[in-house]
Formats: C-alpha cells, sequence, structure tokens
C-alpha cells in the first residue's frame, strides 16, 4: 500500500515536472518562431510556395482533396490555415502551424511518457520531439539548410516516434491508466493518418506487432485502433473528404 502511494505521488510529481518543461518549450518557441511573423528560407522554396498556397486555399474556404489536389492529408494544412486565420502573414502562418502542432504532439508527449520513463530521460525525450518539431530545417542535411519545406516528414517521424514509446509497460496499470493511453495512441494514429498515410501504416504494425507482448498492450491495441477506426468512420459517414484523400493518394501511385 505504501509502495502504491509513493509510486503516485512520483508519477504525479513527473508530470508537473515534464508539463512545466513543456509550457517553457512552447513559450519560448513562440517567441522565437512565431512572433517575428516571418520566416528565412534557403532551400525547397518550391515546397514552401506550395504548402503556403494550401493553406491559404484552406484558409479561404476550400477543402483539401475536394477543392483542389493535395496530395497528404488534413494535418499537413489545417493548423497552417489557422495561422492565415488569425491574421499572419504568409512566413509567419507556417511558424504557427508549426507552434499547433508541436502543442499537440508534445502534449501527446508527456502523457505517454510520464509513467513509462524516469525524469530525466523523459526530459531528453520531450527535448527530441520538440526539435524535430519546431526546428526548420531538413532532417539529415545541413544545419544550415533553413526551411519550413518538408514539415510533414518531420511531424510524421516525431508522432511515430512517440507511439514507439507505448513499446514500454506503464510502472503500474489500471483501466484508467488504460483508457487515457488508448486515447493517447488513438490520436497518434488519426494525427498520422491525415497526415502522410505511409507513417500511418508503420504506426499501425507496429500497434498490432506490440499487441502479442503483454496482455496490457493487447488491450491497448485493440482499445486505440477501434477509437481511430470509429473517428475515422464518422469522417466517411459526415463528410465526403476520405474517398477524395484517397483518390489523390492512388492518383500518384498511378
Amino acid at each position: 500500500m505504501l509502495e502504491s502511494v509513493v509510486r503516485v505521488h512520483s508519477e504525479g510529481k513527473a508530470l508537473a515536472t515534464l508539463s512545466t518543461l513543456t509550457l517553457a518549450l512552447l513559450a519560448g518557441a513562440y517567441y522565437v518562431l512565431v512572433r517575428p511573423d516571418a520566416s528565412f528560407i534557403q532551400i525547397f522554396i518550391d515546397d514552401v510556395i506550395g504548402l503556403t498556397d494550401a493553406a491559404y486555399r484552406t484558409y479561404m474556404g476550400a477543402v483539401p482533396s475536394i477543392d483542389f489536389r493535395f496530395l497528404y492529408g488534413a494535418s499537413a494544412v489545417y493548423p497552417y490555415a489557422l495561422g492565415f486565420a488569425l491574421g499572419f502573414e504568409p512566413g509567419g502562418a507556417l511558424a504557427f502551424g508549426q507552434f499547433v502542432t508541436a502543442c499537440g504532439l508534445l502534449g501527446l508527449t508527456v502523457l505517454a511518457s510520464y509513467r513509462r520513463l524516469p525524469t530525466l530521460p523523459a526530459v531528453l525525450y520531450i527535448l527530441f520531439i520538440a526539435l524535430l518539431i519546431l526546428v526548420p530545417y531538413r532532417p539529415g542535411g545541413s544545419p544550415g539548410d533553413l526551411t519550413f519545406a518538408l514539415y510533414y516528414t518531420r511531424h510524421g517521424w516525431a508522432a511515430l516516434t512517440v507511439a514507439l514509446i507505448f513499446y514500454l509497460d506503464p510502472h503500474r496499470s489500471s483501466r484508467g491508466h488504460l483508457i487515457l493511453d488508448s486515447f493517447v495512441l488513438a490520436a497518434l494514429l488519426l494525427y498520422l493518418f491525415y497526415l502522410k498515410i505511409t507513417f500511418a501504416a508503420v504506426a499501425i504494425a507496429f500497434v498490432l506487432a506490440n499487441a502479442v507482448t503483454s496482455p496490457y498492450k493487447l488491450r491497448l491495441a485493440a482499445f486505440s485502433i477501434g477509437l481511430s477506426g470509429l473517428a475515422t468512420a464518422a469522417v466517411y459517414v459526415l463528410t465526403d473528404y476520405l474517398p477524395a484523400y484517397f483518390g489523390d493518394i492512388f492518383g500518384v501511385i498511378k
């Protein structure tokens, strides 16, 4: 009993520490990236122009894949359209979109890691995810290759990295923890599905393979895939987006 109380207290402190760190990182990111309302780009200007155009069209009321051809999902454009809606210039809208994405993904990172990692490794893990999301550069390229292009690739790797932490069992498990983990993992799967479908395929394959490693992970896989499947079915029933989205994807394959 005492050990359980101590562990709960320790997890509470870890959650508070990681949440404070995340808020500090987001505040710094807003000051550095968003507040100037501009961006500096050295490479892949054509990709940046295309992404900015898609975000502006979405802000004006168009729907990706329905009103114009777009090879990526809604997750890749709506956060940036929000930047235009809030009055940012084109360069600032891209930075604001990265900031919005970081808010969501870092929040999920905290919830996924605080019961699985000691505090110091969790801090380093969150720092890595934050840098991967927020720093406008080309992964694998020169540190001086500043660009907002290919952000969907960086964000996809970040979300997939967060999903992979579910390979670790939590320090303790309960029905409430299972529900929380299921919603976190389902949110990651949905984000990846509506970002770039290849990332979603890898994530789902991991969740299914991971399900055989423990009873907790089996239940987690069932609930998270079920939740994301229900959400996707709702989108299919209520909108015309999914057929158009898959139409763009298969059009490129053909």
